[in-house]
């Protein structure tokens, strides 16, 4: 999946999961019914604690913002096969804002046999509809993990998993 087929499952993610929305708390991060499995944080480039510069990152359509400085590695396992699996990412706040979102290329997973995705770039922005999802800069502070499987859209009944991980993003100078 390109960079824009990639910005529009992240997008998805930030406005039909539903998990916090803009300005909201996030009260739903227990995993609704569906099959089991587990999400494990494999590496993090660059590791939690840095500041992140976002810019202008355009898509067939939009201008969204975004940073290709972070890419984050999760290694998934499910109990049934996942058709065509993604893991998203989303980072929040302290005060339980979701300020950014990211998704990997999806690719089929198999039931018991583990498989990592490389999740990037990650999106602070989603115009014209939704801006800016948190005023920049700003601090997240934990990273929920999701896998999706999206030839079915079943978003809520994957399989998430919190991780802690504090980056800080800005925007690039002008």
């Amino acid at each position: 999946m390109g960079h824009a087929g990639r910005a529009a499952v992240a997008w998805l993610s930030l406005s039909t999961i539903g998990l916090g929305g803009c300005g909201g708390v996030d009260t739903s991060m227990k995993p609704g019914p569906g099959p089991g499995g587990d999400l494990r944080l494999a590496a993090t480039v660059p590791e939690s604690g840095a500041t992140l510069t976002v810019r202008i990152c355009p898509t067939q359509t939009t201008q969204p913002l975004c940073t290709r400085e972070l890419v984050v590695t999760v290694a998934a396992t499910s109990d049934q096969a996942v058709g065509l699996a993604s893991v998203f990412v989303e980072f929040y706040a302290a005060d339980g804002r979701k300020c950014a979102a990211a998704s990997s290329p999806s690719a089929p997973l198999a039931a018991g046999v583990g498989r990592t995705f490389e999740v990037w770039p990650t999106y602070v922005s989603f115009p014209p509809n939704q801006g800016i999802l948190c005023p920049l800069p700003v601090t997240t502070t934990r990273m929920v993990a999701i896998l999706v499987d999206v030839t079915t859209s079943e978003f809520r009944r994957g399989v998430s998993r919190e991780f802690p991980g504090t980056y800080t993003f800005q925007r690039a100078p002008d």
